[in-house]
């Protein structure tokens, strides 16, 4: 047996050697001298850059300030040739370049940073003449999964409709053409496009379905402002049957069902934008034509069978949005494509994200089998700041707890229906925190509320906990989410109790998520003489301490004729007031009063204390620092406490007002069971 477990362990450590063997090894074109050679275009490339050196005289491109990572790739023109290069679905923030020479220090030749206000992924288009070129691929303090793309651009031939480029369908039936459009013209009796204000002229390609079908036309990653349009007829003046401009920034987009025989003629004209959504404007077009996605439909989700990290590029342009779709909770999505992960192991921190894709999505997260049950996780418009992304403002991301052997469907919709360039990643993340502690198991009276909290802590190695914070209480075992009590706090009070009952927390934020244990609150018997209480007590372990305080509060606009309300407008006046019964083994002792506010807007959550006339955020919810409103002061039997005097203007929301008391001689707090309710509207 003991010889049995020492060979277990012996192979767990040549695997973890192997393992982290593999993680450390540079990626083969980490040098000059083994860079990828680059055959024939058009030419597409995926790899890792993780563990990328820089060499010893490698010089930092000109549009890079920082430089640490580097991949190079090598590529050879015998005559002269214009080439597009892109990063487009990477995963990580890069910057491209293009070199000549044979050997450290080399002479830069072009350099091209973010392609476009939304993408961190990088575009160059650079004039080429006989000779051998580097492209060297930057990370910009990071680094990941690269995807370089590299395209012939052609010169532009097709700018009258008798030379349109006859589309001709690769074996996937997809066409792609990438080609210069400056100097293009409008033509003698050549009809305008009717979505596109001041045409200046344009090309034109022409298609003849051989059946029936439906296909999606796009110039995305051009960068002029383009404007399309889809044309019948011979000869001008033509009969415009779809236009579009401006789908996805200033790029263009059209999904039309054609048909079989018709001879189709597509226009790509220039706009008045001066600039595009990429570059300063060259005039650089890419058409595109290809089939709707596959995965439009629930039915035909994309499986999602690799190794992760998984990062997959997808044009959207065509989607629908099915009969019966499930609808994200977030935001009313409109047209989708679905995948589906089931994992083969647990995980805590599944990370889901759609970062640099090309328009603004929904993301949402379902369980199930064959089809969706529940919805497990919603976003719309995730914004993180690190060292690696910066806020990507219209990106979706969402971190998941996942099982092994669970099936979980995935769904990006369009928060405004114009889709686009979708790159969708997963990944196990490593959360930045853990739970520090929670509320012992506990013990209240019949009718009374219990109070659980839940309080966390940075890893080692880190400084702040990544905003924001979600919390999400749950009645019932840990994890079972079927009935959800209370969100976005980190204190749950729970409603008045009769029985034995459960309680959990989950809690996320960018970087990971952690369930917390099963608290367990146990019910007695309430004592006859605290009948009229409605008072909680709490010792400095989170235990009930029994009381028979009682508290009143109420919200009015006169402290002289007090007419309770429970809805006021922002610009009312008002006072909100608390009275205090004291617990008669409490008076005459020496006590602070404490003031905790609760706020709850449609996208914010605050929870706060009163220092003396000052609201302050209760940041730690640690009852050591707790501040009071009021300090050592000698109980009476009875006590108002002014607690707020004015109005709540650019303040809408729910409000929750707890008024107590904490002893001095133990700091047992005794507070209110029926907090002050309002809403501001």
């Amino acid at each position: 047996m003991f010889f049995l477990t020492s060979i277990r362990i012996l192979i767990s450590i040549i695997f973890m050697w192997l393992l982290t063997s593999i993680a450390i090894a540079a990626p083969v074109n980490d040098e000059i001298a083994q860079a990828t050679i680059i055959t024939t275009l058009p030419y597409t490339n995926t790899q890792t850059t993780i563990a990328a050196t820089q060499e010893s005289g490698e010089l930092t491109p000109t549009c890079l300030k920082d430089a640490t990572t580097s991949v190079w790739y090598r590529y050879t023109v015998t005559e002269a040739q214009t080439v597009s290069f892109d990063t487009f679905g990477s995963n990580y923030d890069t910057v491209l370049s293009v070199w000549q020479g044979t050997g450290h220090p080399l002479t830069a030749i072009d350099c091209g940073d973010d392609a476009s206000g939304s993408q961190i992924q990088s575009y160059l288009t650079v004039n080429l003449t006989p000779g051998s070129y580097y492209i060297q691929i930057n990370g910009y303090q990071g680094e990941g999964t690269l995807v370089l793309n590299a395209k012939a651009v052609n010169t532009m031939t097709n700018d009258a409709l008798a030379k349109a480029l006859t589309i001709k369908t690769d074996e996937t039936g997809n066409y792609h053409h990438t080609q210069q459009t400056n100097g293009a013209t409008l033509e003698a009796n050549e009809t305008i496009a009717s979505c596109g204000k001041g045409n200046q002229g344009g090309v034109w390609y022409q298609y003849k379905p051989a059946t029936n079908q439906t296909v999606v036309f796009d110039t995305l990653s051009s960068d002029y402002n383009t404007i399309l349009s889809i044309w019948t007829g011979a000869n001008h003046p033509l009969t415009e049957i779809a236009c579009d401009d401006d789908d996805s920034g200033s790029n263009s987009a059209l999904s039309l069902a054609l048909t079989a025989g018709t001879n189709y003629y597509i226009n790509v004209a220039t706009g008045t934008l001066s600039g595009g959504s990429l570059l300063a404007q060259t005039g650089l077009l890419n058409f595109n034509m290809t089939a709707p996605p596959t995965n439009d439909n629930l039915a035909q989700a994309i499986e999602i069978n690799e190794l992760l990290p998984y990062t997959v590029t997808q044009n959207t342009l065509g989607a629908t949005k099915e009969e019966g779709e499930f609808e994200p909770s977030c935001s009313p999505g409109t047209a989708s494509v679905w995948y589906k992960y089931k994992p083969t192991s647990n995980m805590d921190n599944l990370i889901i994200s759609t970062r640099t894709s090309s328009y603004d999505t929904v993301l949402s997260v379902w369980d199930g089998f064959n089809r969706p049950r529940k919805e497990i996780a919603c976003n719309d418009d995730f914004s993180i700041d690190t060292t690696e992304i910066t806020d990507m403002g219209k990106s979706s991301q969402v971190t998941v707890s996942v099982k092994k052997g669970t099936t979980y469907f995935i769904n990006v919709s369009s928060a405004y229906s114009d889709m686009g360039n979708l790159i969708l990643t997963l990944k196990e993340g490593q959360r930045d925190f853990n739970i520090d502690s929670q509320t012992d198991i506990l013990s209240i009276y019949e009718g009374k509320m219990a109070t659980l909290t839940v309080t966390l802590s940075p890893i080692e190695g880190v400084r702040t906990i990544s905003a924001p914070i979600i919390y999400q209480w749950y009645q019932g075992e840990a994890g079972n989410t079927d009935t959800p009590v209370g969100e976005n706090a980190a204190i749950l009070i729970t409603p008045a109790l009769t029985e034995t009952t459960q309680y959990w927390v989950h809690i996320s934020n960018p970087t990971g998520s952690i369930s917390g244990d099963t608290l367990t609150v146990t019910t007695q018997t309430l004592p006859t003489e605290s009948i009229d209480s409605n008072g909680i007590g709490v010792n400095t372990k989170g235990k009930e301490v029994f009381t028979i305080a009682n508290f009143i509060g109420m919200v009015t606009k006169s402290l002289e004729q007090p007419l309770p309300l429970t809805q006021i407008a922002q610009t009312d006046d008002v006072f909100v007031t608390g009275t205090i019964t004291v617990d008669s083994n409490h008076i005459g002792q020496k006590a602070d009063i404490i003031v905790v506010g609760i706020y709850l807007s449609n996208n914010f959550t605050g929870i706060y204390m009163r220092y003396n006339t000052v609201w302050q955020e209760w940041r730690t919810m640690e009852m050591a620092d707790l501040l009071p409103a009021q300090e050592n002061i000698e109980l009476p039997a009875t006590m108002e406490v002014p607690i707020f005097n004015g109005n709540f203007q650019t303040m809408p929301g729910n409000y929750k007002v707890y008024v107590g008391y904490r002893l001095n001689s133990n700091n047992d707090i005794i507070y209110s069971g029926q907090p002050i309710e309002f809403t501001v509207e």
